[in-house]
């Protein structure tokens, strides 16, 4: 993670549960999780980019041994409250996705959700990633990846990502295009005595289309991965909001 980027989550760590809906999510996504966890027999899982800890969490409450990864330590330090809260004995780990393999475990899946990896800016580092995803899962292990779908994105300049209201303002998340890469803005706006105060947070994201996620998989170590337009397996079109990637690890048979 870039320096820029590091001090972006530092600053919006404390915005981040409410921006993200992090109670009203926990136990849809544990539902949504669920029928891959079933399918591929998931025991073992290594959450990449977990943020506050909402993924590792759902994977933790269907019984699975989890791990997650991020590079900010406040977004972890949040991630260790919610999992006391709740009881649920995940391993939390302070590292960047390009040195995944200084873990010391294997697990059956590794699932990097929620728009992380278009935080790795050039695609020499997005190879250096995925081979290591490889090294760190068994032998039929796979990777579950979530991203917005920037092939739409990109083709229609849709720039608002989102906008949430707060009791006394709104959060609105929006994008500037600058070719190769976004930046993604978070625009904090609060009223104060019938005068807005805002709060601009800012960081750069590299769009990666299809083609570029496909070719990165194929060439470290993975097979045919498969694309859908969400985490419930919708099928894939250009007009879905969502990519999601599932990557078998070369020598896995299809389930």
């Amino acid at each position: 993670m870039s320096e820029n980027t590091s001090s972006f989550y530092d600053r919006l760590s404390g915005d981040y549960d409410e921006m993200t809906r992090f109670n009203s999510r926990l136990e849809t996504q544990i539902e949504i999780l669920r029928p891959w966890v079933e399918r591929y027999q998931i025991r073992s899982a290594i959450d990449v980019g977990c943020g506050t800890g909402l993924y590792s969490l759902a994977l933790c409450q269907l019984g699975i041994q989890v791990h997650g990864v991020d590079s900010n330590a406040k977004m972890l330090a949040q991630a260790k409250e919610h999992s006391e809260r709740l009881e649920c004995p995940v391993e939390w780990h302070h590292l960047d996705m390009l040195e995944l393999d200084r873990l010391s475990v294997r697990a059956d899946a590794l699932f990097c959700l929620g728009n992380t990896i278009p935080h790795i800016l050039n695609e020499n580092e997005l190879h250096q990633s995925v081979y290591a995803m490889n090294r760190v899962l068994e032998t039929r292990g796979i990777v579950l990846l979530q991203q917005l779908n920037y092939n739409r994105i990109l083709r229609d300049r849709d720039r608002i990502v989102g906008i949430q209201k707060k009791h006394q303002g709104e959060i609105i998340r929006f994008y500037d295009f600058i070719f190769p890469l976004i930046r993604f803005n978070v625009l904090k706006i609060e009223w104060q005595e019938s005068k807005p105060q805002h709060d601009l947070y800012s960081t750069l994201l590299k769009p990666y289309k299809n083609d570029e996620l496909i070719s990165a998989f194929n060439r470290n170590g993975f097979q045919d991965p498969e694309l859908y337009g969400s985490l419930q397996g919708d099928p894939y079109d250009v007009e879905s909001r969502d990519l999601v990637l599932l990557a078998r690890k070369s020598g896995s048979n299809k389930s």
